[in-house]
């Protein structure tokens, strides 16, 4: 399977079989930034992903200091977004945009870690952490729920193949 393959809808697998050693000093937040602001740079238009990637991993940081952000949650949260870029696309409909993909990438993250975590904040949780209404939020989500046609479910395979990138670029120390 190629991570492309990735993307589309998948099997109702579990997906964790792999955990990231807590004391990997953020190493992962740079790799997992450039990704996102790959994906987000070239499904909006006019987006400078210089600036992205530096947003994103400012982003990441305040994640991973709030909420002790996992790589696990970030590879789901990529495979979300993705999807969801490629669903648009097959819909020929245009909905990410430079006004909105702040909230995509909230939603994404929550998202990822819901299907992660046994425990989680609430959304108005990072409603309050990020500025934006419970309102948006929830809209926001079901949303992009609809769109990925509520497809959550990520191949054990394709999570495989991100995390070996993922190991495989930086200094991520990786527990099996």
């Amino acid at each position: 399977m190629t991570t492309s393959n990735c993307f589309q809808e998948s099997s109702c697998e579990t997906q964790n079989t792999k955990t990231v050693e807590p004391d990997s000093d953020l190493n992962f937040i740079p790799l997992i930034a450039q990704k996102f602001s790959d994906i987000l740079g070239d499904a909006v238009h006019g987006v400078s992903k210089v600036v992205l990637k530096s947003s994103i991993s400012r982003f990441l940081e305040l994640l991973w200091q709030k909420v002790d952000l996992l790589v696990e949650e970030c590879l789901i949260a990529e495979i979300f977004l993705q999807r969801f870029v490629s669903n648009q696309t097959e819909k020929r409909m245009q909905i990410l945009s430079s006004l909105n993909s702040g909230m995509i990438l909230i939603v994404v993250f929550v998202l990822a870690m819901k299907i992660c975590r046994d425990d989680i904040h609430k959304n108005s949780y990072f409603a309050n952490l990020f500025g934006v209404s419970i309102e948006s939020l929830n809209k926001s989500e079901f949303g992009f729920l609809k769109m990925v046609n509520y497809q959550l479910w990520v191949d054990t395979e394709c999570f495989s193949l991100l995390f070996d990138d993922i190991s495989s670029q930086g200094n991520v120390q990786v527990l099996i």
